[in-house]
């Protein structure tokens, strides 16, 4: 005797504001919308009866019509008892047959046999969906990152379980032990867009420190540069600080002695450290020096307006003097070199001078700042004739100043 299924409704419905439904939404739509790919994926490592039944099935989760006998899943279920993919196969072939207690005998065997199949955990997590069980689908989600499967889609749906009030302290735990999938996760933090996701992965960072799990340059340089994406400028600096215990000042790495030690491993630095550039016909670095400690070493072919290094600051508004101390000539150096701060598209222009019988170059602004957290960038000054250049610096210094 033959069964007719019909199709399967994959379509989800629309995105709510409130976190639980996107993330229901999420679960609902991104994951199970592809459900018949990795059906037909396993197609290709299936041989005779088993591979006919999955392909009916991936027919059947694409929205198409198939049939399926008795006797075909009998058969193909004696000749490989333990084969998740095959029992989850057998499901979706049977879904519109089966009641409800049929259905949740299926859902117990595919769940005794584990997580070893992407497609059987995308039906088991679709199954808690229906009783809204998130803690459920946070387990699955984690079997789901430990195997590297579908890991894009499962970032998404970890960052809406991480917002979730009553799934976040689930996700918490995970990346508190360590779980593998941890450095992963975290450098994904370029996709966190929505202020809520947001607001749980600033809840995770400050838990976790407060906890004393630091945690590394690979894993929170991306949560930071996501945060000051978001202008949660002063959250970034506050977690920032907090992982490297740095006591709070208005401008870092005077000295450049991180600069020196992260290098030219750029893809995990910090706005709040020294970014330093280089062009077509200029360069800027730091190096170590024996004498001086660390040194910066600028060279420019003398044209264009370059910039050369800029840092995010936590200065707030108000007058401010920024100092050098540069090695050689300072009033060449005061000739060459300009210092300006942004917010936003503002920029407040600074005017040198050279501290008398010294080699201090000092620049103040003309105009006060009007922003919290400004940048400050150094930068080559316009030139009566391009000549090419070289200076060095081993400190600078950010000071308030009442006019």
């Amino acid at each position: 005797m033959k069964t007719t299924l019909t199709s399967i409704n994959m379509n989800p419905g629309p995105i709510e504001s409130n976190t639980r439904q996107r993330l229901l939404n999420l679960v609902a739509g991104t994951f199970f919308v592809i459900l018949a790919s990795f059906l037909l994926f396993q197609y290709a490592y299936t041989e005779g009866v088993t591979r006919s039944l999955v392909a009916k099935a991936t027919k059947v989760t694409g929205g198409q019509h198939a049939e399926v006998s008795g006797a075909e899943l009998a058969t193909a279920f004696a000749k490989d008892p333990l084969n998740q993919n095959l029992v989850n196969a057998g499901l979706a072939l049977q879904s519109g047959a089966l009641s409800e207690d049929e259905r949740a005998k299926w859902i117990t065997v595919i769940g005794k046999m584990g997580w070893r199949s992407t497609a059987a955990s995308q039906t088991l997590i679709n199954e808690a969906m229906k009783t809204q069980d998130l803690r459920k689908i946070t387990a699955i989600a984690d079997a789901l990152l430990r195997r590297q499967k579908l890991f894009e889609q499962t970032v998404n749906l970890m960052n809406l379980l991480e917002a979730e009030p009553s799934t976040w302290e689930g996700v918490y735990n995970r990346l508190n032990a360590n779980a593998p999938w941890r450095v992963d996760y975290l450098q994904y933090a370029g996709v966190i867009k929505q202020p809520a996701v947001i607001e749980g992965r600033i809840r995770t960072l400050r838990a976790l420190q407060k906890g004393g799990n630091r945690l590394t340059r690979q894993e929170l340089a991306p949560s930071i540069a996501m945060l000051v994406s978001a202008d949660k400028l002063k959250d970034a600096e506050q977690i920032w600080r907090a992982n490297g215990r740095m006591p709070p000042t208005d401008l870092h790495d005077g000295d450049f002695s991180t600069a020196v030690s992260v290098g030219s491993d750029t893809n995990f630095s910090f706005p709040f450290e020294w970014q330093f550039y280089s062009g077509t016909g200029f360069s800027a670095y730091p190096s170590e020096d024996g004498l001086n400690g660390a040194t910066v070493a600028i060279q420019w072919d003398g044209r264009g307006l370059p910039l050369f290094m800029s840092q995010l600051t936590s200065a707030t508004p108000g007058n401010y003097r920024f100092s050098f101390k540069v090695d050689g000539d300072a009033q060449k150096f005061a000739s060459k070199i300009g210092v300006r701060f942004r917010c936003g598209s503002e920029i407040i222009r600074m005017r040198n001078s050279v501290k008398p019988n010294s080699q201090i170059v000092m620049a103040e602004t003309i105009t006060p700042i009007t922003c919290e957290f400004p940048w400050v960038d150094i930068f080559g000054q316009i030139q009566e004739r391009s000549a090419a250049v070289e200076l060095a610096f081993n400190r600078v210094m950010l000071a308030r100043i009442d006019n």
